[in-house]
């Protein structure tokens, strides 16, 4: 009995020296854990005021580390204790969150915008008679271009240069990629032939390109074109000084350019004139006027306010010549009072 009493108090004595030990490893693990969670406290530095400062500031503000995060594990076993990898604490600024966001909205712009929901694959044309669709498209080369890049007035001058039968050109654009061009067709009254080609003139004089068929129209015989006016640059034909290759071509041809009414009255005028079927002249020497059917030119100028003269004048010279056997190849009567004709 006496081994068993003695024990008794040795075994409760290490049960309290272990129970302090844990309760000792219990604060150290809480105290630590406060000091890691508590922030670090830094003074600044302060200067003393001078004449030039108005008082103390600090100059220096120290920075504060990126704080680590440390835990402790309790394990079971009594007096043991592992202590984890420190974790660093990321506190992203403003600046670094706004780049960011910045960097992600150029590539989702540049993701829409090289995508092919914007590529313009066909356009809308209405108004066209003579021309087709097909024709404007390969001019423009608009397909497979970003709509975003289309600019409205620009193609509206490319337009207003490549096709100047086409008048009240509008363009418009929608999303994702439609380009509207709407437009009016000019109608010719005037088949102006010349030896190398033949243009045509709108009732308001502007030379057109002989495209299409065309009625009832009247055929004038030329050596040449009349005197033109070319017509003055709008604010929408700026954007045509981009396609030099097709402004200068219209030009060099006379087409889009507008020859004078009164000339073009005059020969209206005078297709009313004439027998049915003759066809008119114009020189730019000596005017308008026809081919006679008997073989020769007539010319009587670009002023008909005394046409009834002038053919009185003229059939008074073709019976002159015709008593003296003499078959001229022109007769002019621009001036009555100088009538002349050549034989070759």
């Amino acid at each position: 009995m006496s081994p068993i009493s003695s024990a008794t108090p040795t075994n409760s004595r290490s049960n309290q020296v272990r129970q302090r030990r844990t309760q000792q490893a219990q604060a150290r693990i809480e105290h630590v854990h406060k000091r890691a969670q508590a922030p670090v406290k830094s003074q600044p530095v302060i200067t003393r005021a001078t004449s030039s400062t108005r008082g103390a500031r600090p100059v220096h503000q120290s920075a504060r580390g990126n704080v680590r995060r440390q835990y402790y594990y309790n394990l079971d076993a009594s007096g043991v204790e592992v202590r984890l990898p420190a974790i660093p604490m990321i506190n992203p600024g403003w600046r670094l969150l706004s780049g960011l966001l910045a960097v992600a909205m150029l590539i989702g712009i540049f993701l829409l915008t090289s995508g092919s929901a914007f590529e313009v694959s066909s356009l809308q044309i209405t108004g066209l008679q003579r021309l087709s669709p097909a024709d404007v498209e390969t001019a423009l080369k608009l397909n497979g271009t970003s709509a975003l890049d289309v600019d409205p007035a620009e193609v509206t001058a490319q337009v207003n240069a490549l096709f100047p039968e086409l008048a009240d050109v509008k363009v418009s654009l929608g999303l994702p990629a439609r380009v509207a061009i709407s437009a009016r067709e000019r109608q010719p009254v005037v088949a102006w032939q010349m030896p190398d080609r033949t243009v045509w003139v709108d009732p308001e004089g502007v030379l057109i390109p002989a495209r299409g068929e065309a009625a009832a129209l009247v055929t004038l015989q030329a050596d040449g074109l009349p005197a033109l006016i070319v017509p003055e640059v709008r604010e929408t034909d700026e954007a045509a000084a981009d396609a030099p290759a097709a402004r200068p071509a219209v030009f060099a041809t006379g087409e889009g350019s507008r020859m004078d009414l009164n000339l073009l009255s005059a020969a209206l005028k005078l297709s009313t004139q004439v027998p049915e079927g003759t066809s008119l002249a114009f020189s730019t020497a000596n005017g308008l006027g026809w081919s006679d059917a008997r073989g020769w030119k007539v010319f009587i100028g670009n002023d008909l306010t005394n046409l009834e003269t002038k053919v009185s004048e003229y059939e008074a010279i073709v019976q002159q010549l015709s008593k003296r056997g003499i078959t001229p190849v022109m007769i002019s009567v621009e001036y009555t009072s100088a009538p002349f004709f050549r034989t070759e």
